[in-house]
């Protein structure tokens, strides 16, 4: 990839100061962000679990190993089951899905980091050239 230096810079475009720093915001932003808060990995397994538990009770009574007082309680526990396994699925699935945008996001910002570092070192460059040095005796005299 060529970038043409010597274009004219119009004052609407941001400096390479401002895009670095631009850039260093969002990769510090996106350096203190959790991938996913603790809480809800919990909420999750415990899901999980109550929903398994459930699953297995009303089996257990379906089968008429387990006997209950309320015949209705075998349906409850078949609906309640199968809807916390429900929700830690999904709940899984989401997760997955914010975990591809999150990586998706840092890549993309590691590449406008990249590109901010090449065009600050391409604009020092640039700097360097168009300003003449000037021999260390004549910048002694000068002083």
């Amino acid at each position: 990839m060529r970038v043409n230096i010597e274009k004219t810079v119009t004052s609407v475009q941001m400096s390479s100061q401002q895009i670095r720093s631009k850039c260093d915001n969002l990769t510090a932003e996106i350096s203190k962000m959790r991938v996913v808060p603790t809480y809800r990995v919990g909420i999750e397994i415990a899901a999980a679990i109550l929903g398994a538990v459930c699953l297995i009770l009303a089996a257990i009574v379906a089968a008429g190993v387990l006997a209950v007082g309320c015949i209705c309680l075998m349906p409850l526990a078949f609906s309640l089951g199968s809807a916390l396994l429900t929700f830690a699925v999904t709940s899984v699935v989401l997760r997955q899905g914010e975990l591809r945008r999150e990586r998706c996001w840092r890549s993309h910002a590691l590449r406008w980091n990249s590109f901010a570092n090449d065009l600050y070192t391409a604009l020092e460059t640039a700097r360097q050239k168009r300003s003449p040095r000037l021999p260390s005796s004549v910048s002694a005299q000068s002083c």
